[in-house]
């Protein structure tokens, strides 16, 4: 509109009118650009803050995945531990039938050795 008032009227301003006129057509152009940088920095911090909110979602999925591996980590954990208990059970169980057939099998080479003995002597009464 002041465009329209300068052409229909510019004949008729003052020289300081018509700069002053031209100095508001381009403050009012420069107004016209700064509302369109404010409108597309909106636009660009929205997109920025949709982005920032995705990331933050795939974050917190992470690390909610994160947490589930850990629950699952320390329930394989106790498996083992109780796995590894009855490891050491089974190792002492073991140990205590070796021992048992170690203390037999000594009794048994003792007894064949006194056989044995008695034997020679029975084969030396013998001759």
């Amino acid at each position: 509109t002041l465009g329209l008032n300068f052409h229909r009227y510019g004949s008729s301003l003052t020289s300081s009118e018509a700069a002053l006129m031209v100095e508001i057509q381009a403050l009012m152009s420069i107004n016209g650009q700064l509302n369109e940088a404010v409108e597309r920095a909106d636009e660009l911090r929205s997109e920025e803050q949709t982005s920032f909110l995705k990331q933050i979602a795939l974050l917190q999925t992470n690390l909610d995945s994160a947490l589930q591996n850990n629950q699952l980590l320390g329930s394989e954990k106790a498996l083992l531990q109780r796995e590894m208990i009855d490891a050491k059970q089974d190792i002492a169980t073991l140990s205590s039938q070796l021992e048992a057939m170690r203390q037999e099998n000594d009794a048994m080479q003792a007894q064949f050795s006194a056989q044995k003995e008695l034997l020679v002597e029975v084969e030396g009464s013998a001759s």
